[in-house]
């Protein structure tokens, strides 16, 4: 599994954690619902380190914690 599509299931999976939409995550963390929408269905593979700093925000998360979770124990490096 790649970096990207990990942090994906990351978000996916927090969405669902915490029973909200794409909406509301994107008015917590104040970054637009069509970035949001955009990177989780795969119409882009940009994220910007800045952009999930806020999403993790919006999840109240830290970086840390974001990253912390199983999911990434399977990520591919080039």
């Amino acid at each position: 599994m790649t970096l990207i599509d990990a942090t994906r299931l990351r978000i996916v999976s927090l969405l669902k954690k915490k029973k909200f939409s794409q909406y509301q995550l994107a008015e917590r963390s104040c970054i637009s619902k069509t970035t949001i929408s955009e990177f989780l269905n795969k119409k882009t593979n940009n994220i910007t380190l800045i952009t999930l700093f806020h999403i993790c925000e919006g999840f109240n998360l830290d970086l840390q914690e974001f990253f912390s979770d199983r999911v990434f124990d399977n990520v591919e490096q080039d």
